[in-house]
Protein backbone atom coordinates (compact mmCIF):
# COMPACT_ATOMS: atom_id res chain seq x y z
CA UNK A 1 0.00 0.00 0.00
CA UNK A 2 1.41 3.31 -1.47
CA UNK A 3 0.74 6.59 1.54
CA UNK A 4 1.18 10.20 0.45
CA UNK A 5 0.74 12.62 1.87
CA UNK A 6 2.21 15.76 4.20
CA UNK A 7 4.56 14.49 6.66
CA UNK A 8 2.87 15.79 9.92
CA UNK A 9 -0.04 13.26 8.28
CA UNK A 10 2.23 10.63 7.56
CA UNK A 11 3.98 10.83 11.10
CA UNK A 12 0.51 9.93 12.76
CA UNK A 13 -1.06 7.35 9.78
CA UNK A 14 2.54 5.34 10.38
CA UNK A 15 2.08 5.43 13.97
CA UNK A 16 -1.43 4.21 13.41
CA UNK A 17 -0.45 1.37 11.09
CA UNK A 18 2.03 0.56 14.23
CA UNK A 19 -0.27 0.46 16.81
CA UNK A 20 -3.55 -1.66 14.80
CA UNK A 21 -0.45 -4.01 13.42
CA UNK A 22 0.76 -4.46 17.15
CA UNK A 23 -2.80 -4.87 18.34
CA UNK A 24 -3.20 -7.85 15.95
CA UNK A 25 -0.44 -9.47 16.61
CA UNK A 26 -0.92 -9.29 20.34
CA UNK A 27 -4.13 -11.18 19.94
CA UNK A 28 -2.28 -14.46 18.73
CA UNK A 29 1.10 -14.10 20.37
CA UNK A 30 2.33 -13.35 24.21
CA UNK A 31 5.01 -10.35 22.74
CA UNK A 32 5.86 -8.62 19.82
CA UNK A 33 9.00 -8.02 17.96
CA UNK A 34 9.11 -4.08 16.68
CA UNK A 35 12.40 -3.23 14.75
CA UNK A 36 13.13 0.91 14.80
CA UNK A 37 15.85 2.91 13.24
CA UNK A 38 17.10 6.00 14.32
CA UNK A 39 17.47 9.27 12.07
CA UNK A 40 15.53 12.60 11.44
CA UNK A 41 12.74 10.77 9.39
CA UNK A 42 11.19 8.52 12.76
CA UNK A 43 11.30 11.44 15.51
CA UNK A 44 7.59 12.56 14.45
CA UNK A 45 6.30 9.21 14.38
CA UNK A 46 7.65 7.87 17.65
CA UNK A 47 6.28 10.69 19.42
CA UNK A 48 3.03 9.80 18.10
CA UNK A 49 3.57 6.71 19.87
CA UNK A 50 4.57 7.88 22.85
CA UNK A 51 0.90 9.57 23.27
CA UNK A 52 -0.94 6.11 22.73
CA UNK A 53 -2.52 4.90 25.61
CA UNK A 54 -3.73 1.86 23.88
CA UNK A 55 -0.01 -0.37 23.51
CA UNK A 56 0.35 -3.04 25.94
CA UNK A 57 4.75 -2.11 25.72
CA UNK A 58 5.19 -4.84 28.68
CA UNK A 59 4.72 -7.35 25.97
CA UNK A 60 6.32 -5.07 23.00
CA UNK A 61 9.75 -5.31 22.59
CA UNK A 62 11.89 -2.89 20.43
CA UNK A 63 15.28 -3.83 18.78
CA UNK A 64 17.52 -1.83 16.70
CA UNK A 65 17.61 -2.76 12.72
CA UNK A 66 20.72 -0.94 12.74
CA UNK A 67 23.48 0.64 14.97
CA UNK A 68 26.50 2.56 14.84
CA UNK A 69 29.70 1.01 17.23
CA UNK A 70 28.83 3.67 20.26
CA UNK A 71 27.74 3.72 23.47
CA UNK A 72 23.75 3.70 23.46
CA UNK A 73 24.03 7.16 25.75
CA UNK A 74 26.48 8.43 22.75
CA UNK A 75 25.18 11.70 20.51
CA UNK A 76 25.36 9.89 17.35
CA UNK A 77 23.40 6.53 18.85
CA UNK A 78 20.43 5.82 16.94
CA UNK A 79 18.95 3.96 20.46
CA UNK A 80 19.30 7.07 21.86
CA UNK A 81 17.39 8.91 19.48
CA UNK A 82 14.45 6.62 20.21
CA UNK A 83 14.76 6.54 23.62
CA UNK A 84 14.64 10.39 24.07
CA UNK A 85 11.22 10.33 21.44
CA UNK A 86 9.62 7.80 23.30
CA UNK A 87 10.08 9.28 26.64
CA UNK A 88 9.00 7.49 29.64
CA UNK A 89 6.45 5.34 27.62
CA UNK A 90 8.33 2.36 27.70
CA UNK A 91 9.58 0.27 30.03
CA UNK A 92 13.13 -0.50 30.03
CA UNK A 93 12.63 -4.14 30.02
CA UNK A 94 11.27 -3.22 26.60
CA UNK A 95 13.83 -2.04 25.48
CA UNK A 96 16.48 -3.78 23.62
CA UNK A 97 19.63 -1.54 22.71
CA UNK A 98 22.67 -3.23 21.13
CA UNK A 99 25.16 -2.56 23.30
CA UNK A 100 28.66 -1.95 21.55
CA UNK A 101 31.26 -3.64 23.61
CA UNK A 102 34.92 -3.26 22.25
CA UNK A 103 36.80 -6.50 24.09
CA UNK A 104 34.03 -8.93 22.90
CA UNK A 105 33.99 -10.57 19.91
CA UNK A 106 32.22 -8.67 16.81
CA UNK A 107 31.59 -6.28 19.18
CA UNK A 108 29.06 -7.47 20.87
CA UNK A 109 26.58 -8.21 17.60
CA UNK A 110 26.56 -11.87 18.32
CA UNK A 111 25.10 -10.71 22.05
CA UNK A 112 22.36 -8.67 20.33
CA UNK A 113 21.70 -11.35 17.91
CA UNK A 114 21.59 -14.25 20.97
CA UNK A 115 18.83 -11.34 22.97
CA UNK A 116 16.01 -11.67 19.80
CA UNK A 117 17.05 -15.19 19.72
CA UNK A 118 15.84 -15.93 23.50
CA UNK A 119 12.80 -13.97 22.34
CA UNK A 120 11.75 -15.42 19.03
CA UNK A 121 14.57 -15.17 16.88
CA UNK A 122 12.57 -12.78 14.30
CA UNK A 123 11.10 -9.78 14.11
CA UNK A 124 7.27 -8.98 13.54
CA UNK A 125 6.95 -5.79 12.34
CA UNK A 126 10.05 -3.53 10.68
CA UNK A 127 10.01 0.47 10.27
CA UNK A 128 12.85 1.50 8.24
CA UNK A 129 13.67 4.61 6.49
CA UNK A 130 15.07 4.11 2.76
CA UNK A 131 18.30 6.76 2.39
CA UNK A 132 19.25 8.95 -0.64
CA UNK A 133 20.83 5.80 -2.41
CA UNK A 134 17.49 3.66 -1.66
CA UNK A 135 19.80 1.62 1.50
CA UNK A 136 17.81 0.50 4.66
CA UNK A 137 18.85 -0.47 8.32
CA UNK A 138 22.67 -0.20 6.71
CA UNK A 139 22.32 -2.77 4.59
CA UNK A 140 24.13 -0.75 1.38
CA UNK A 141 23.38 -1.18 -2.34
CA UNK A 142 25.96 -3.81 -3.84
CA UNK A 143 27.51 -4.12 -0.38
CA UNK A 144 28.15 -6.91 2.10
CA UNK A 145 25.09 -7.12 3.97
CA UNK A 146 22.84 -7.82 1.09
CA UNK A 147 24.41 -11.13 0.92
CA UNK A 148 24.75 -11.94 5.15
CA UNK A 149 23.90 -15.71 4.72
CA UNK A 150 21.85 -17.22 7.92
CA UNK A 151 23.09 -14.44 10.02
CA UNK A 152 20.46 -12.08 12.07
CA UNK A 153 22.97 -9.31 12.93
CA UNK A 154 26.18 -8.78 10.79
CA UNK A 155 29.32 -6.70 11.62
CA UNK A 156 30.02 -3.58 8.75
CA UNK A 157 33.73 -2.41 9.53
CA UNK A 158 33.40 -0.31 5.57
CA UNK A 159 30.17 1.17 5.39
CA UNK A 160 29.38 3.25 2.37
CA UNK A 161 28.53 5.73 4.53
CA UNK A 162 29.86 7.41 7.63
CA UNK A 163 30.58 6.07 10.35
CA UNK A 164 32.52 2.92 9.08
CA UNK A 165 31.72 0.69 11.49
CA UNK A 166 28.13 -0.71 12.36
CA UNK A 167 26.01 -3.09 13.25
CA UNK A 168 22.89 -3.79 10.93
CA UNK A 169 20.10 -6.31 10.92
CA UNK A 170 20.33 -8.62 7.77
CA UNK A 171 18.34 -9.13 4.85
CA UNK A 172 16.95 -12.41 6.12
CA UNK A 173 15.82 -11.14 9.41
CA UNK A 174 14.05 -8.32 8.00
CA UNK A 175 12.14 -10.23 4.91
CA UNK A 176 11.29 -12.44 8.11
CA UNK A 177 8.45 -10.25 9.96
CA UNK A 178 5.10 -9.94 8.98
CA UNK A 179 4.40 -6.08 8.99
CA UNK A 180 6.96 -3.49 7.33
CA UNK A 181 6.98 0.09 6.96
CA UNK A 182 8.98 1.99 4.68
CA UNK A 183 9.34 5.80 4.56
CA UNK A 184 10.55 7.64 1.91
CA UNK A 185 10.71 11.32 3.54
CA UNK A 186 12.39 14.62 2.39
CA UNK A 187 13.26 15.85 -1.19
CA UNK A 188 16.85 13.90 -0.96
CA UNK A 189 14.55 10.85 -1.45
CA UNK A 190 13.08 10.85 -4.85
CA UNK A 191 15.89 8.92 -6.68
CA UNK A 192 15.62 6.44 -3.75
CA UNK A 193 11.61 6.32 -4.44
CA UNK A 194 11.54 5.92 -7.99
CA UNK A 195 14.87 2.90 -7.90
CA UNK A 196 12.07 1.67 -5.47
CA UNK A 197 9.62 1.32 -8.36
CA UNK A 198 12.22 0.42 -10.95
CA UNK A 199 11.25 -3.17 -11.98
CA UNK A 200 14.91 -3.72 -13.77
CA UNK A 201 16.49 -3.05 -10.50
CA UNK A 202 17.02 -5.85 -7.95
CA UNK A 203 17.30 -6.03 -4.29
CA UNK A 204 20.62 -5.65 -4.04
CA UNK A 205 20.71 -2.68 -6.02
CA UNK A 206 18.06 -1.11 -3.85
CA UNK A 207 18.07 -2.54 -1.10
CA UNK A 208 14.69 -0.95 0.02
CA UNK A 209 13.05 -3.43 -1.95
CA UNK A 210 13.49 -5.80 0.97
CA UNK A 211 9.92 -4.38 2.62
CA UNK A 212 7.82 -4.95 -0.69
CA UNK A 213 8.64 -8.98 -0.08
CA UNK A 214 6.74 -9.08 3.54
CA UNK A 215 2.97 -10.18 3.69
CA UNK A 216 1.96 -6.38 5.02
CA UNK A 217 3.76 -3.76 3.79
CA UNK A 218 3.29 0.08 3.45
CA UNK A 219 5.17 2.93 1.67
CA UNK A 220 4.48 6.34 2.95
CA UNK A 221 6.47 8.97 1.07
CA UNK A 222 6.14 13.11 1.03
CA UNK A 223 6.77 13.30 -2.13
CA UNK A 224 5.31 14.10 -5.08
CA UNK A 225 7.28 12.19 -7.62
CA UNK A 226 5.58 9.87 -10.17
CA UNK A 227 4.71 6.32 -8.93
CA UNK A 228 4.48 3.63 -12.12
Amino acid sequence: MILRGKRAQLDAKAAWILVEAIQTLLETKSKVIVAVPGGRSVCGIFQKLAEDDVIDWLRVHLFMVDERLVPPDHPESNFRLVVESLGDRVPATSLHPYVYDAAAENYGVGEYERQLTQLGGRFDVVLVSSGEDGHIASIFPNHQATVAGGKKFVLLENSPKPPLRRMTATPGLITAAQVGLLLFFGADKGQALKHFFNRKLSVSECPAKLISTLPQHYILTDLEVAIP
